[in-house]
């Protein structure tokens, strides 16, 4: 007899907010997702038999509560590995168009910070409510040969500009936050420590 499976399902209470901005209770899968999910699948009860699936282009966010929060996002996405195994040999500035789910990492009164993860890499981006732009932090590492026919990576911290210039159109730069930003990894426990201080938290 072949062998079935069945994914099991872990309804949790939530909610969508569809594309005209109307917010839907009721019940979200909860998964194991490996990245950010592509699609998810939700009930307006508990018990009703035939869930709905959403992608990111079908609604403008969604929440399962208390456990986590997501934005859809339509804009352009980076390409290159950050993966020191999969490094390419020169600055590969490649980016797709997509539709996703980007995952709120942190909310304030003067920007939101949200990460976006799949099978190339992690990323953030930035939500700055005062231009109303949701932007890509860009972190890139390549490998170069040096003149004495050696491999070595070069890193492009863009990121550190990006937050700059963001911290000063709210008064939020002070000498502290310089160094913060010159030490701040491309990671969630840096960047989110450096929003904090944009959000004067």
């Amino acid at each position: 007899m072949p062998l079935v499976t069945y994914a099991q399902s872990n309804y949790k209470p939530g909610f969508v907010v569809d594309l005209k901005g109307n917010t839907l209770n009721g019940y979200i899968d909860l998964k194991e997702w490996g990245g950010n999910p592509t699609t998810i699948y939700f009930k307006t009860s508990a018990n009703d038999p035939t869930p709905q699936k959403f992608r990111a282009s079908d609604i403008g966010a969604f929440e399962i509560t208390k456990v986590a929060a997501f934005k859809s996002y339509v804009g352009p996405i980076t390409l290159d590995p950050t993966n020191l195994e999969k490094l390419e040999h020169f600055r590969d500035t490649s980016t797709r168009l997509d539709t996703v789910f980007l995952k709120v990492v942190q909310t304030g009164k003067n920007v939101v910070l949200y990460s976006y993860v799949d099978y190339i890499k992690k990323r953030f981006f930035i939500y700055d409510n005062k231009t109303n732009k949701l932007t890509e932090l860009i972190y890139r590492i390549y490998y170069v040969e040096n003149n004495v026919n050696r491999v070595s990576t070069v890193s492009q911290n863009m990121y550190k500009q990006q937050l700059l210039f963001v911290s000063q159109q709210y008064d939020s730069y002070r000498e502290a936050l310089q160094q913060e930003l010159n030490d701040a990894e491309y990671d969630q426990v840096d960047l989110k420590a450096i929003c904090r201080e944009i959000n004067a938290m």
